[in-house]
């Protein structure tokens, strides 16, 4: 009797708190510090400035430490340079066409993917053209794309400016070409063809070494060892373009089809999106 009593009792404080509150008294579990992981908030957009300056299709986007925010107007054929504040500061416009990705490399200066005219542009900070890092030119038809260094120095770039050759191409830190990896195929389950490739895009190196490669038209991200071996996929949500590994080892890929930006463990666990 007295646990029928209990009960009655529990059925009846359920039903008056959901009146008032709409919802069950369910205990709510509270996760640690180490636990939650609080996507970035939303700061402001740089939109300016008005007129002949004004972007008009920023693709890549780069930081320095020099406090410039560097974008590229693809359709433009140029890069325009911010301050972290958004306030605009100068145009680089010489030896470029239709620039893609940027990225700083670790010498300080900015280098710029450009499909067309099939290089990468290296920059001094200030926009000055230094030099262009191409392949050979029986090999013309190559499309460098995102950049990214190894601890040596070494310039790793994805390639999908032929077909048939989707593939990494990595320089020494003077231009030369070291060597290049993998080939197109298009992957019916995320396990397919590792080491291939349908339209890579993004690239990244972990503090450990390890390469990261979105292969963004087969929804997944490739990693590959120090010694240059594939290791494992990360299966994504969407198509991975842009990546971006923080100080906190959280990998970030920017999915273009559901225009997010989802956030990943360097394993592959899923943490947050926004």
């Amino acid at each position: 009797l007295l646990l029928l009593l209990l009960l009655l009792g529990a059925v009846v404080y359920s039903a008056v708190y959901y009146a008032q509150n709409r919802r069950l008294p369910i205990p709510a579990i509270t996760a640690t510090e180490e636990e939650e992981v609080q996507p970035p908030v939303y700061i402001f957009s740089i939109t300016g400035p008005q007129g002949g300056d004004a972007p008009t299709r920023p693709v890549g986007v780069a930081g320095s430490s020099e406090d410039l925010v560097y974008a590229t107007d693809t359709d433009a054929g140029v890069v325009r340079v911010y301050n972290t504040d958004g306030d605009y500061q100068f145009t680089i416009s010489d030896n470029l066409q239709a620039p893609a990705h940027l990225a700083i490399g670790p010498d300080g200066n900015l280098y710029a993917s450009d499909r067309r005219i099939r290089a990468i542009q290296v920059f001094t900070p200030d926009g000055t053209f230094i030099k262009s890092i191409t392949v050979p030119a029986e090999e013309a038809q190559w499309g460098p794309f995102a950049m990214a260094w190894d601890e040596d120095g070494n310039l790793f770039t994805t390639d999908v400016g032929i077909t048939a050759k989707h593939r990494i191409v990595a320089f020494t830190p003077d231009g030369t070409e070291l060597r290049r990896f993998g080939s197109t195929a298009r992957a019916e389950q995320m396990s397919d063809f590792p080491a291939q490739f349908y339209f890579p895009n993004g690239i990244a190196f972990s503090d450990d070494g390890r390469l990261f490669i979105g292969d963004s038209n087969n929804r997944r991200i490739q990693v590959f060892r120090p010694d240059g071996q594939f290791d494992y996929f990360i299966r994504t949500s969407g198509i991975p373009r842009g990546l971006a590994i923080d100080d906190e080892d959280r990998l970030y890929a920017v999915d273009a089809l559901a225009h997010t930006v989802d956030v990943y463990t360097l394993d592959g666990d899923r943490i947050v999106s926004f």
